[in-house]
């Protein structure tokens, strides 16, 4: 699965990294350094996080069906 960010989203998450490498390790790494983290990581959080929304939405609209059969079965007389 291919996910694709734009230009300004891919700089900021590699700020992102870079912040969280200097805050949280006291490390400075570059540009190149960090987008390999970002590589490494994005595809299978990319994976995990669409199946999980996929889940989310699934169970919403299950709901709004069960609710809706709900409300049809009263419409019966």
């Amino acid at each position: 699965m291919e996910f694709q960010l734009s230009k300004k989203q891919r700089q900021e998450l590699i700020q992102d990294i870079q912040r969280f490498f200097r805050e949280e390790r006291g490390e400075d790494i570059g540009v190149i350094a960090a987008e390999q983290v970002m590589n490494t990581l994005m595809a299978p959080m990319v994976k995990r996080i669409y199946n999980s929304a996929l889940d989310d939405v699934k169970a919403w609209w299950t709901k709004r069906f069960d609710d809706l059969d709900y409300e049809f079965d009263g419409l019966y007389r």
